[in-house]
């Protein structure tokens, strides 16, 4: 059984306005990947050196190893999104991008940097949404970033300060670390700012959620909250449920630390979604571009598939932007 039948999502339309040249790109593809990895050689013979001397008082081998893992992971096989530029990305939009707005500081605590946060402001402002849902609060700063680049309103899910332990159960170590650092913190950047009252919190498990019993529909689903299987499926199950018609889905988290997250969107892309990541981020985008009826979710199949099947109705949606 293949991966849409086994979440039963409808197969999309393989035409889509970003990939129709991607056959022709796939020289430049594969010189861009052989110039990757010689650009790895350096941190590697620092790496070996460090293995050596074990003096390494600025911790640029833990940098070196990190950009390996990178490298090694954009040019494997289990990179298999194909990748686009952010401004090629952004001509699918009707709307001209103007001037991005990020926060004056970005105290991100390891969590994104400034490639990820401009990448989220000029997507969010090209494609002027009216309502967002962000999946992963965290401290609030992406969540600021999608305020001052929009004028809607947004959704955003978190766990609560004191999650039960069957709410974290499928949390990798990573995750667990950033649930502790973040508990009574949850939207602490956007506090007593002008646009927190356009930012509404839900604080629980996003897995037993139902999205529409919150919005409508959605014109961009930021997903960036558990980065296991059972999470990221069930949190996209949640965005395409109420995608509007024209509307994006981000993930972020695409690399090597989050096999989970690769995984799931590996099987989406060949279900027939057309995913792509942004270069020089970790960021995957879909957009809809039709009115595919978005599915629903049911009781859990197998010990990896969030069970996802056609909903009997659906409710209004607003028409394309």
């Amino acid at each position: 059984m293949d991966f849409a039948a086994r979440h039963g999502l409808a197969h999309p339309a393989q035409h889509h306005r970003h990939g129709r040249n991607l056959s022709q790109r796939q020289p430049a593809e594969l010189l861009n990947k052989i110039a990757a990895a010689i650009r790895m050689l350096p941190a590697a013979m620092y790496a070996v050196y460090f293995d050596i001397v074990r003096k390494d008082p600025e911790r640029l081998a833990e940098a070196a190893r990190a950009g390996i893992r990178e490298a090694c992971f954009a040019t494997g096989s289990h990179h298999r999104l194909p990748l686009i530029d952010l401004s090629d990305w952004l001509c699918g939009f009707r709307s001209s991008l103007g001037t991005v707005v990020l926060p004056m500081e970005l105290p991100t605590e390891g969590v994104g940097n400034a490639s990820y946060f401009h990448a989220l402001a000029a997507i969010c402002a090209a494609s002027r949404p009216t309502r967002i849902v962000e999946f992963g609060t965290f401290l609030g700063l992406g969540t600021a970033v999608l305020a001052l680049n929009s004028a809607a309103g947004i959704l955003t899910i978190d766990l609560p300060d004191t999650p039960r332990a069957q709410e974290t159960e499928t949390l990798s170590q990573a995750d667990l670390t950033l649930v502790s650092r973040s508990r009574n913190r949850i939207g602490a950047y956007y506090r007593g700012e002008t646009y927190a009252d356009r930012i509404t919190e839900v604080r629980c498990d996003s897995r037993r959620l139902d999205l529409r019993d919150y919005v409508p529909f959605a014109d961009l689903c930021l997903i960036d909250g558990g980065h296991s299987y059972e999470c990221i499926a069930s949190d996209t199950s949640n965005a395409l449920r109420v995608l509007a018609p024209g509307g994006t889905i981000i993930w972020d988290d695409y690399f090597w630390m989050y096999p989970d997250v690769v995984l799931f969107l590996n099987e989406l892309q060949k279900a027939g979604y057309p995913l792509y990541r942004i270069k020089g981020t970790n960021l995957v985008v879909y957009r809809n571009s039709g009115s595919r009826p978005a599915p629903d979710r049911s009781a859990c199949r197998g010990e990896r598939a969030q069970g996802l099947r056609s909903p009997e109705g659906e409710r209004d949606r607003p028409d394309a932007p």
